[in-house]
């Protein structure tokens, strides 16, 4: 504020000084180039079996970064690492089409798995993924509220 005062603000100073600065243009950038971001650890887990015969051991919590990197540079190219993904220090950051090819992948892999099991099998095996899909969202949630609730603290 122009008085100095503290626990005072003035908004439409904060937004000029914003925009003067650039802030707003390079989050709109930022979020135009790598929109989706997702913890090394997400990526790994969730997608680890598109990985051809599982040519890296995955601990989780311990080489999330190299199993996350070689399942996007497998599926997606070698030279896909900038243009459609990049890797900052706890996260991926993906563009649009990144998720969406790689859930396309997960979805006719187990559209053949399906295809080849038995009505029982494929009843049980519904009900089993229809349970993780439920725990993946109910940890998606819990995830995003500890960030939200961390963001608050600061």
């Amino acid at each position: 504020n122009k008085d100095q005062a503290s626990h005072e603000w003035d908004v439409k100073l904060n937004l000029s000084q914003l925009n003067y600065l650039g802030i707003t243009q390079a989050i709109r950038v930022h979020q135009d180039t790598y929109p989706i971001r997702r913890t090394f650890d997400f990526i790994a887990s969730k997608y680890y079996s598109l990985l051809e015969e599982n040519r890296i051991q995955y601990v989780p919590m311990k080489n999330d970064l190299e199993v996350c990197r070689a399942i996007l540079i497998e599926k997606l190219g070698a030279d896909s690492e900038f243009k459609l993904w990049q890797c900052g220090y706890t996260r991926v950051f993906l563009g649009n089409e990144v998720l969406f090819k790689l859930d396309s992948i997960v979805n006719e892999r187990r559209l053949a798995e399906l295809n080849a099991m038995s009505e029982n099998e494929r009843r049980k095996h519904l009900e089993e993924d229809r349970l993780r899909q439920q725990r993946e969202i109910r940890e998606a949630r819990e995830r995003m509220e500890r960030e939200q609730a961390e963001v608050r603290r600061r």
